[in-house]
């Protein structure tokens, strides 16, 4: 696959100096590894947003420090800001080419299903990604889900139905539901009785970790 190549600086500032960083055009980052210190990291903001639009959160990185050789990285998750285009903050996890990883890959909905053409049914989507093992030479940045395989109302796409690269390992159960094809008044009447969430009880989780982990990120900031 693909490789994007970032350059970065070791950063000094911490806490409340970020603002004047993110005020000339950068963003502050840490990079994780192994078995070693954490590093905090100072990123090109335009730089960083063109690689992250093409690479997403599952593409290797060719990450080099003040001029270094360069190390393999991924990008473990972003924080953005008021504008969803603002990235403040974003953690980066080196990798070993040798070594299996486990990484959140996001879905690709493709094709037409048949049944929701035909009967006019609504989609639903219950996963937009699932998260899997393998070596980085065969990360993929999408997971193609074949929405032709919805062929009447009540189908189903489950994750055993996925067509995966050789080497992938899946880390859902196979029996879990990715996409369904519903009659277009089931769906409405599915959202008239739906409860609404209790805000303060939802868990906020992203592709690269829980709430936790993001305000560490801010703290680490």
């Amino acid at each position: 696959m693909e490789t994007h190549k970032l350059n970065a600086n070791v950063r000094e500032r911490t806490g409340n100096q970020v603002g004047a960083l993110r005020r000339e055009g950068k963003v502050p980052a840490v990079v994780y590894a192994n078995g070693i210190d954490s590093i905090n990291l100072s990123l090109e903001g335009r730089e960083l947003e063109k690689i992250y639009a093409e690479a997403g959160e599952s593409s290797l990185v060719e990450l080099s420090i003040d001029g270094q050789p360069p190390r393999m990285v991924v990008i473990k998750s972003v924080q953005h800001g008021p504008l969803r285009s603002d990235i403040i903050h974003v953690d980066l996890v080196e990798i070993k080419m040798g070594e299996k990883m486990d990484i959140y890959v996001e879905f690709e909905f493709v094709g037409e299903s048949p049944a929701i053409k035909a009967s006019g049914g609504m989609l639903g989507r219950s996963m937009d990604g699932v998260d899997v093992r393998c070596l980085p030479k065969d990360l993929v940045q999408n997971i193609q889900v074949d929405l032709g395989l919805l062929k009447s109302v009540g189908d189903v796409i489950h994750i055993k139905d996925l067509v995966v690269p050789e080497g992938f390992e899946i880390l859902a159960e196979p029996d879990d539901v990715i996409a369904t094809a519903s009659a277009a008044e089931e769906a409405e009447e599915e959202e008239k009785v739906a409860a609404p969430a209790d805000i303060e009880s939802v868990q906020v989780v992203g592709k690269g970790g829980d709430k936790d982990k993001k305000e560490g990120s801010e703290k680490s900031a």
